[in-house]
Parts: structure tokens; C-alpha cells; sequence
């Protein structure tokens, strides 16, 4: 949704500068399209991966990774984020990803499952 955002402020901020419009919609405009841009751009920036034996967090700017062995459990809800809890009783909320809450969840279980499953072994 960012990026439809982007676009028609983007066309809303062109248009009003076309036209000769107030400086103050101009300036709306223009606003509304820098932050649609920069969230979709954070957006783009957003992803969790599973690794072999590591979970890689992206949000942003920030980078986190943890070990598969430092986690326990999965959790979510409807509206909620998806949370792990860590050996040490933290619990760690992950963003949101276009895959959706649940399917996340599963997906991590399933990672985790594996991963105990070759220590067992």
C-alpha cells in the first residue's frame, strides 16, 4: 500500500505544481509523497530469513540475528506480531512481513523443529 501511496502523491505533488496551485497543497503533496516513499522503501528494507542454523531479522536500518539454538518458542495472534522467545525468557517481536502472522509462525516452528530434530540425531 506504500507504494500506491508513493505514486499517486507523487502524481497529486506533480499535478498541483503543474496547475499553479497554493503553496501550502504543494507542499502537502509533496510531504505525503516523501513519507510514502520512504515507507515503502522501508518496506522493501523489511525481511526475516532462515538460515541454515540462523534467523536474520531486517527492519529498516536495523539487523538482528539469532541463533536457531537460542530459540524456544514461537507465539502469535490475530493482530499481533509475531514473537520468539529466547533462552533467556525474552521475548522478541518480529516484524510484519507479507507473508502474513500465521504462516510466519508455522514456518518457524517448522525451523525449529528441524533444527532439534538433527541435535537429536
Amino acid at each position: 500500500m506504500a507504494g500506491v501511496g508513493a505514486v499517486l502523491f507523487s502524481a497529486g505533488a506533480w499535478y498541483t505544481i503543474r496547475t499553479g496551485a497554493e503553496w501550502w497543497l504543494i507542499a502537502i503533496y509533496a510531504l505525503m509523497a516523501l513519507l510514502s516513499i520512504l515507507g515503502f522503501v522501508g518496506a522493501l528494507m523489511t525481511r526475516i530469513e532462515l538460515r541454515e542454523e540462523e534467523l536474520r531479522v531486517r527492519s529498516g536500518l536495523s539487523r538482528e540475528v539469532y541463533h536457531r539454538s537460542q530459540l524456544v518458542e514461537v507465539t502469535w495472534a490475530k493482530g499481533v506480531p509475531v514473537s520468539v522467545k529466547t533462552q533467556d525468557g525474552v521475548w522478541i517481536e518480529l516484524p510484519s512481513v507479507a507473508a502474513g502472522s500465521q504462516s510466519l509462525a508455522n514456518s518457524l516452528r517448522a525451523w525449529m523443529r528441524r533444527g532439534r530434530g538433527k541435535d537429536a540425531a
